[in-house]
């Protein structure tokens, strides 16, 4: 049996043992050690929340990536097996990884912080209207009808100002590119990980529609700083920042973010996901990339409560829900659009 200590770990303990300066981030002053966490969420059922988790939510603890090479301070791209894209000159970039040398490094930055009962990958706790709550109650709300889904519903917008090409994205020789461009300021970089759920979602179109669905991640490339939480002003950002890589018809961008006013946004090329909404509750990450990249091909909403419309990704409801699919007619839009 484990004897539980009201013991407290220092500021400093913790950034030594994480590794982690945590420049420009506010830290709690005193978190919980790791022993205390798990117990206590042991003992009080799988719907409490450690005091770590709670404030990981609030963005009160360091980010993981914090002291790495992806953490946003250079600009690094990771491609496949690390080869230097041709839209990419050299003042573009400081380093190319492999897709696999990134998985190195974000499970070494994920484990420091499981150790003290956060889980970058699998975050426990969640901000619904600004409160902690645990993911599962949340989900379990959403179900029930308990929230209000239309307070953080994404916003699909027809157009936007930096993109140069007048019609969608298409394939071109069977391929479209899909940019991931997180937020590299303090106040807009993403906690959590996000990178599975955004290439599992980006395969579905690969193996719906039968395209090569080619990928890459670009950090230290968008700042945010100075935008806010607003929604719309986050999409024209990002569209400015990187429409270098908008490098054709073929070639679509979506950033992320952790925290917004809505869930999501897209426009024509552009889309920008966040951890967690301002308002409302947010959607699994997988669903929330695959809803707003359907609007890059031109998938309209289908309304907020799933008595709108058949079970559906393209409604809110069912998206928040984690339905993962498109009723017949949105698969056919996306079909056409696509290729």
């Amino acid at each position: 049996m484990l004897v539980v200590f009201d013991c407290i770990i220092s500021r400093r303990k913790f950034l030594k043992q994480i590794g982690s300066t945590a420049v420009g981030l506010s830290l709690v002053t005193n978190v919980v050690a790791a022993e205390q966490s798990k117990s206590q969420e042991s003992s009080r059922g799988s719907s409490q929340l450690s005091k770590n988790q709670i404030a990981y939510a609030k963005g009160e603890l360091p980010n993981y990536l914090n002291n790495t090479i992806v953490d946003g301070s250079q600009k690094v791209t990771v491609t496949e097996s690390a080869e230097v894209p041709e839209y990419l000159s050299e003042e573009d970039y400081d380093a190319i990884i492999s897709f696999k040398e990134f998985d190195t490094i974000e499970s070494r930055a994920r484990d420091k912080f499981i150790e003290f009962g956060v889980d970058p990958k699998n975050p426990k706790a969640t901000l619904v209207d600004g409160k902690p709550m645990h993911v599962d109650v949340a989900r379990k709300h959403v179900k029930a009808g308990k929230v209000d889904l239309s307070a953080g519903h994404p916003v699909a917008v027809g157009g936007e100002s930096f993109s140069t090409q007048s019609s969608g994205p298409k394939a071109i020789n069977g391929e479209i590119h899909l940019h991931v461009v997180p937020a590299s300021d303090s106040e807009h970089e993403p906690s959590a990980s996000y990178k599975d759920a955004t290439f599992d979602a980006w395969a579905i179109f690969g193996s719906e529609f039968g395209i090569e669905a080619k990928r890459s991640i670009h950090f230290g490339h968008w700042d945010a700083s100075g935008v806010g939480t607003n929604t719309d002003d986050m999409l024209d950002d990002i569209a400015g920042d990187t429409d270098k890589f908008r490098d054709g018809d073929n070639h679509i961008v979506t950033g992320w973010v952790d925290k917004m006013d809505n869930n999501g946004i897209a426009g024509r090329y552009h889309s920008v996901n966040a951890i967690d909404p301002v308002y409302g509750v947010p959607w699994p990450h997988e669903q929330l990339v695959q809803h707003e990249l359907s609007h890059n091909f031109e998938a309209p909403d289908r309304g907020t409560a799933g008595y709108e419309h058949k079970k559906c990704v393209m409604n809110y409801e069912y998206a928040a829900r984690g339905i993962g699919y498109w009723c017949d007619v949105d698969h056919d839009i996306i079909e056409n659009n696509i290729k």
